[in-house]
């Protein structure tokens, strides 16, 4: 059975990337992921604005990843 999070991912075509807790740069754990869980269930409810919202701010986080203070990270992108 493919999990929640592979499914979105192979659909959004986003590869290698992970949440990670702000700051400290290790995986959140799974209270933080059930926070953002919930979080992304009222992101949905004014019309989507909760998703939206990463086109506007200046740390590209969705109501969601504020929440629950982590962010995605493209494992792709090196650090030069």
């Amino acid at each position: 059975m493919v999990d929640r999070a592979a499914a979105d991912a192979y659909l959004l075509q986003i590869r290698r990337a992970s949440w990670w807790r702000r700051g400290t740069g290790r995986p959140i754990g799974y209270g933080r992921a059930f926070i953002r869980w919930l979080g992304s269930i009222l992101s949905v409810i004014p019309l989507f604005l909760g998703y939206f919202w990463m086109l506007w701010d200046r740390e590209k986080q969705t109501w969601h990843d504020k929440m629950a203070g982590s962010v995605v990270v493209d494992l792709n992108d090196r650090v030069r």
